[in-house]
């Protein structure tokens, strides 16, 4: 036992030299230095041809990869997410008008299982609405009430304590045709952009239109991407079970 932990406490300590030495003058790097020396370590070993095989190095003094290329990889704003963003919000601008809406408006028809949709956007109005001030947004996002006399809310009547977030019932009713889409999509590879292009097909208008674009497209990114995570996490805990079931019967 104790040559097993001086052998480990070795490797903990060539570890901590390596990382001390990446450093250059400044052997003593702070939390987020050591985090981004680690990854660059961390690539740098993936990326490192090996010593032996089939292919043959024709330059051995070359870097595989340079610091300044791997600045770029960490710094780079043009991502598949960021060019989803604009491109949704140049949709956003296009589509989406500017209208009035009544934070008191109910509905002619109630249904009784739009209560986890309702829920849901509870929560992304309220995680919207941290970011902004604008007031037209925020009566635009939720209400001020602590209870709401629809059956829709009863989930969130039962489930607050006078913490959760009544949504604006406009909001909901455009989240709710985009679970719709999200429903029909959801087993397609770029559910994402299949679902955006379906729910801005629907008649949608928000009252503000400074913050319109900013608003709706993280309206629209929140929900969808939660709505993915859910799923992903219903469809593994399904394969799970599957693979349970299989292992029980063989």
């Amino acid at each position: 036992i104790k040559y097993k932990l001086l052998h480990f406490l070795f490797e903990f300590q060539t570890f901590f030299g390596m990382i001390r030495q990446a450093a250059g003058p400044n052997d003593h790097p702070t939390g987020p230095t050591f985090l981004h020396l680690y990854r660059i370590l961390s690539i740098y070993s993936i990326l490192r041809p090996p010593k032996s095989g089939n292919c043959t190095i024709l330059d051995s003094q070359a870097p595989t990869i340079s610091l300044s290329e791997l600045k770029e990889i960490f710094n780079c704003e043009s991502t598949p997410r960021q060019e989803k963003i604009k491109s949704l919000k140049s949709k956003v601008d296009m589509l989406i008008d500017q209208g009035s809406w009544e934070a008191d408006e109910i509905f002619a028809d109630h249904n009784y299982n739009n209560a986890s949709v309702l829920s849901c956007t509870g929560y992304v109005s309220k995680k919207i609405a941290k970011n902004t001030s604008c007031q037209i947004c925020l009566s635009a996002l939720k209400t001020t009430d602590k209870f709401a006399d629809l059956p829709e809310a009863e989930l969130i009547n039962l489930k607050s304590k006078g913490g959760l977030t009544h949504p604006n019932i406009r909001l909901f009713q455009f989240l709710y045709k985009v679970e719709e889409c999200f429903a029909k999509h959801c087993n397609q590879k770029n559910v994402f952009d299949l679902t955006v292009e379906d729910a801005l097909s629907f008649p949608f208008s928000f009252p503000c239109f400074e913050h319109k674009n900013e608003i709706v497209t993280s309206i629209l990114t929140n929900f969808i991407v939660m709505r993915m995570r859910h799923f992903a996490v219903q469809e593994n805990r399904f394969d799970i079970k599957k693979k349970q079931t299989k292992e029980k019967n063989c």
